[in-house]
């Protein structure tokens, strides 16, 4: 294998509140969201957007949509809560710099915008915004105290690391995203989505809480690993059922970020 480098991680998120229900719930306008974040950043999506309603779950609050675009070395993933007592939306664009194909996608020829992707996109910067929410860090002694997290209306936790050799394989990937959901108490909504190109192996998996995401650089194994919840969580926890799973983890790499503090989860106020 050659010899690893870090990776150069974009990841930017996006918490947006007091939308309307019925926006919130449009299939048609989320889809064409998706393929328009991608293209505004002139990447390709190797799959179609995907698309999951969730109307009918354990907690009612949870209604909404969410969605999912997967690129070489990164994802698009859109979460919408349309219930009345929520009514938000959470959004997702992860890439490493230099990974991924030119977009082919009409929408910049034709300067059609959806509404939504239009919002996201004209909020999304290009940097690191969990540089100004972070709360956890493993590179520096962690707070005694993160109840910020209790009071926001969830935790998003990333990580870099390096995969074995024997564990840059498809199946090894499906079977660590597929076990992880049961074993941290979240519910999958799907499968894990999977994607080997040249360079990357991809993976994607929408739980009900959010998603967890893998990426992979083949040529090194350098990873970029994250997982964003509704529901709060001990980090601490969290990482050692990822290790139980088998995932190493550079631990200076390791970032706890409180989303939605303007927005926290009804039983948290």
């Amino acid at each position: 294998m050659e010899k690893s480098h870090k990776l150069d991680v974009r990841h930017v998120m996006y918490d947006g509140y007091q939308g309307h229900c019925r926006d919130l719930e449009d299939l048609t306008d989320l889809h064409a969201a998706i393929e328009y974040i991608a293209d505004s950043i002139g990447r390709e999506l190797v799959n179609p957007p995907l698309l999951f309603p969730y109307f009918n779950g354990k907690t009612p609050e949870d209604k909404g949509i969410s969605g999912m675009g997967v690129m070489q070395g990164g994802h698009v993933t859109v979460h919408s809560f349309s219930d009345r007592t929520r009514r938000c939306v959470f959004a997702d664009l992860a890439f490493v710099e230099g990974s991924g194909t030119a977009s082919n996608s009409g929408f910049r020829r034709t300067g059609r915008r959806p509404p939504l992707g239009s919002l996201l996109r004209d909020s999304m910067k290009e940097e690191f915004r969990t540089r100004e929410h972070t709360v956890f860090s493993r590179g520096k002694t962690p707070p005694t105290d993160v109840a910020e997290i209790d009071h926001s209306f969830g935790p998003h936790l990333t990580m870099e690391g390096v995969l074995k050799p024997d564990q840059l394989r498809l199946d090894w990937l499906y079977g660590f995203m597929e076990d992880l959901p049961p074993a941290i108490k979240m519910t999958p909504v799907t499968t894990p989505y999977l994607s080997r190109t040249t360079n990357w192996l991809d993976g994607v998996l929408l739980i009900a809480e959010s998603h967890i995401a893998l990426h992979v650089r083949r040529g090194d194994g350098r990873f970029y690993f994250d997982i964003f919840s509704c529901k709060s969580f001990e980090p601490e926890a969290i990482l050692n059922q990822i290790r139980v799973g088998g995932l190493t983890f550079d631990e200076d790499t390791v970032r706890l970020t409180a989303r939605g503090k303007k927005f926290p989860r009804p039983e948290a106020q």
